[in-house]
């Protein structure tokens, strides 16, 4: 089973359960904790999805199905409603927290019995009956209802509640649902427990009961014999409704035997018209990971669920399909997040279907995903290294034709459909790192950057091929000259309105290179297309998938482009270029902006005229140039300009004090984490709560990037009454988590702890919290969300997606 790609989870009242599970429903490995339902619904949830992610490992899982407790609507995978024994739980949204936890996967959420008894259905004690009751006793009483293999969901998402009919006995006693008289209240073991420790008994659990009751105890006799009399009444007059072929019972209850299991069908079989007298009642037979392999079960045969269109909104569809660059969770997640924010849906392909690091994606698969999305998202949002290559790094690696990769291209072509595509100008790292590049980067990295100096300005060029062997010239160059070609072919496509709005991107760039020079040719051919505002050319790679869902958010909610005003503390040093690019972070800033489909207004001075924005961007000044590039992880932070950081946090107070509604902050100070400065500044005025919007990871171009995308996402949501202030809440902290707790504070420490190489990627195993050093960071990066703005996030299951500390992956849970 350590190959499986379907994870079901069982989150009870009792244990959360986290199990691999195979197309035969077998089970394993199989991880169980605890539920603390006692700390709320933040922490079961959160320890939830810690648990599903230890339990997934390294494994690329494609099926996630959960089984949760309460009424849950199947739809959404939101709890509907929930009983004590879960405080909080109600309202909890169950399928958007799994599914940023696990991108790419098909996630279902359904009730922990209808996952037991679909189970039990489909693998187990009722396999080839037609209809199946499913009774589970155990912390509370749940049912379902299950036809030829299919769940009887009801009008209300509450078929088969069972605990919760009246039977003879239970008068007058509480249920936990708040109502007198229920099953629940005489035939659950929290009952049974509670009624001996009434009649005098001792017992911290049932075992105890059944303890007493082995003994020869009347009383837990009586409780026990009262419960299964209980039951039986309520299953024969259940059959007398559903005449079903088969009852079968599972929970902890169950465990009390086979004289418990025998009273249960004595009382039924007395409650039963004639016609159902032969009652059949059986014990389950799939086993203690029942509920995880029905989950599964109900996710593989369900689709992904799709939000319901909101009042007034004048899209056409809800859901918008993205194919990323890759699967790391700045291209997956990331434009999840901002789609959630807008209060829409981003759909993603499986995760079989994309690259895992420098194994390609699945060309074909991704065209067929994208075909059978046209049907149900209208807006189509397509990294075009992920379709023509299966990813980035098979993108830098691949041995495909420009013909090839045009051929796989032509699934772009869905008339009705709004479609945003995004290419890159591929990079010369100055380095010996291979692990994204070919192979001969190490050793002839720094000489291939060097060439493409001497390339772009014409000196030096004879000096600086020499240094090179004639294969790796020539190979390097002709994989530029292809992306090269597959550009100007993206261009074209959007003059024939395949494409309705195309980013290309310039990946990690400087101003003298091959990669500034293909910018300016690119740029031309925008200009004599006269593709105006349809095609930009700009700084900036893993972000633009965001960027352009924010776009498409403004589309299907049919809003309107909104202004975004930009404020800088010193607003001269947004002409510096920032390490990695080619423009000025002024222009970066412009061209982010107008990717994510709204205007930026530069004119507004200290701030004043906020009232009439949209929207507020505040840039955190980049510092001077210097030599080498520097980054947080590795530079002193003595260095810090704490007057400039002041300067940006008193920005950020005074752009909400002066009446901007939404307000973002980009951090693009140094490459590569966030200005400790900044951050204590922004604590010291208890900035956070004002902010929307935050980054400061890797380039300006993708610092800038992310704020536009979740600043116009923000307006969308708010100008359509669809915006979740809970995702943007959720955004933010991780942001933060990630941007200056990991790559500001911990990487660097985490790199020493390791043992890591400074001039390489390192590659860490185990790359979650199983490792030692991981699970000591988690708790020190949980500490980073102690800040007024961020109560109630908890952040579990540290992973290091690609196996190195350059990025991070987690999951946050929050009070809902």
């Amino acid at each position: 089973m350590t190959d499986g790609t379907a994870l079901g989870i069982d989150i009870g009242g009792t244990k959360t359960l986290a199990a691999l599970v195979g197309s035969d429903g077998g089970a394993g490995p199989v991880d169980e904790i605890p539920t603390r339902a006692s700390s709320g619904a933040s922490r079961v949830l959160a320890d939830a999805l810690g648990l599903a992610l230890t339990t997934a490992g390294n494994r690329r899982i494609d099926t996630v199905g959960i089984g949760a407790a309460g009424v849950i609507d199947h739809r959404t995978g939101r709890v509907l409603s929930a009983t004590d024994a879960l405080p909080g739980w109600k309202g909890t949204d169950l399928w958007s927290a799994f599914r940023e936890a696990f991108p790419g996967a098909s996630v279902r959420v359904v009730n922990d019995v209808q996952a037991f008894t679909l189970a039990e259905a489909r693998h187990g004690a009722a396999r080839g009956a037609g209809t199946v009751l499913g009774v589970t006793v155990g912390t509370g009483i749940g049912g379902a209802l299950v036809v030829h293999e299919q769940l009887h969901w009801g009008a209300h998402d509450a078929a088969g509640h069972f605990g919760h009919v009246l039977v003879p006995g239970a008068e007058g006693r509480r249920c936990p649902c708040g109502k007198a008289g229920h099953l629940e209240a005489v035939a659950s073991g929290t009952a049974m427990t509670d009624l001996f420790r009434e009649a005098g008994g001792t017992a911290g659990s049932l075992r105890d009961v059944d303890r007493a009751a082995a003994a020869g105890d009347s009383a837990a006799r009586a409780v026990l014999h009262r419960g299964a009399e209980a039951l039986g009444v309520a299953l024969g007059s259940f059959a007398n409704v559903f005449d079903p072929d088969l009852v079968v019972i599972g929970g902890g209850v169950a465990g009390l035997g086979q004289w418990w299991l025998d009273r249960v069908r004595t009382a039924a079989r007395a409650t039963t018209i004639p016609a159902v007298g032969d009652l059949r009642i059986e014990a389950s037979t799939v086993g203690a990971a029942a509920v995880a392999v029905g989950a599964v079960s109900a996710a593989r045969s369900l689709a992904d669920p799709v939000p319901a269109r909101p009042p007034g909104s004048r899209g056409a569809l809800m859901s918008i399909a993205l194919i990323p660059l890759d699967e790391r969770p700045v291209c997956t997640q990331l434009p999840a997040s901002v789609a959630r924010i807008a209060g829409l849906d981003c759909a993603l392909p499986p995760a079989k279907a994309l690259p895992s690091i420098r194994q390609p994606g699945d060309p074909g698969v991704l065209a067929g995903w994208l075909q059978e999305r046209v049907g149900t998202s209208g807006h189509l949002v397509v990294s075009l290294e992920g379709l023509g290559f299966g990813g980035l790094i098979p993108s830098r690696i691949g041995d495909e034709s420009a013909s090839d990769v045009l051929g796989r291209w032509s699934a772009l072509d869905h008339p009705g459909a709004t479609v945003f595509g995004f290419t890159l100008v591929p990079r010369t790292p100055d380095s010996l790192d291979a692990m994204e590049e070919p192979s001969y980067w190490n050793p002839y990295g720094p000489a291939l950057h060097r060439l493409s100096g001497a390339l772009a300005t014409g000196k030096g060029v004879e000096e600086a091929r020499s240094a090179l062997p004639e294969e790796v010239r020539r190979d390097w160059l002709g994989r530029r000259m292809r992306q090269h070609t597959l550009a100007l072919a993206a261009l074209e496509l959007t003059g024939r309105s395949v494409i309705d709005h195309l980013v290309v991107g310039i990946d990690d760039a400087s101003q003298r290179s091959l990669s500034a020079t293909d910018q300016e040719a690119l740029e031309g051919w925008v200009e004599r297309l006269e593709l105006g505002g349809r095609a930009l050319v700009q700084p900036g790679a893993d972000e633009i998938g965001a960027v352009l869902v924010a776009r498409a958010c403004l589309d299907v909610l049919g809003t309107s482009t909104p202004r975004i005003g930009v404020l800088c503390a010193d607003p001269g040093t947004l002409e510096r270029v920032a390490p990695y690019e080619s423009t000025t972070v002024r222009e970066t800033i412009r061209r982010q902006i107008e990717s994510a489909g709204a205007v930026a207004d530069f004119d507004g001075g200290n701030g004043a005229n906020t009232g009439g924005w949209d929207a507020v961007l505040v840039v955190h000044a980049p510092e001077a140039p210097r030599t080498p590039h520097a980054d947080w992880a590795v530079s002193p932070q003595e260095s810090n300009d704490t007057a400039a950081a002041a300067a940006t946090a008193q920005l950020v107070l005074g752009a909400a004090a002066t009446g901007a509604p939404v307000v973002g902050l980009a951090d693009v100070h140094r490459p590569n984490g966030a200005d400790p400065a900044l951050i204590a500044a922004l604590d010291e005025r208890g900035a956070w709560r004002q902010l929307s919007s935050f980054a400061a990871w890797n380039t300006a171009g993708n610092t800038v990037g992310t704020v536009a995308a979740q600043l116009v996402a923000t307006c969308a949501g708010r100008a359509a009454g669809t915006y979740n202030p809970d995702e943007a809440r959720l955004a933010l902290a991780r942001r933060v988590v990630e941007d200056y707790g990991w790559m500001s504070v911990e990487r660097a420490r985490v790199r020493a702890e390791l043992g890591s190489n400074p001039e390489l990627h390192d590659s860490v195993e185990p790359a979650d919290t199983r490792n030692p050093v991981l699970r000591s960071a988690e708790d020190r990066l949980n500490a980073v969300l102690e800040r007024p703005g961020f109560e109630g996030i908890h952040l579990s299951g540290l992973t290091l997606p690609w196996h190195r500390t350059f990025e991070i992956d987690f999951t946050l849970g929050a009070n809902r």
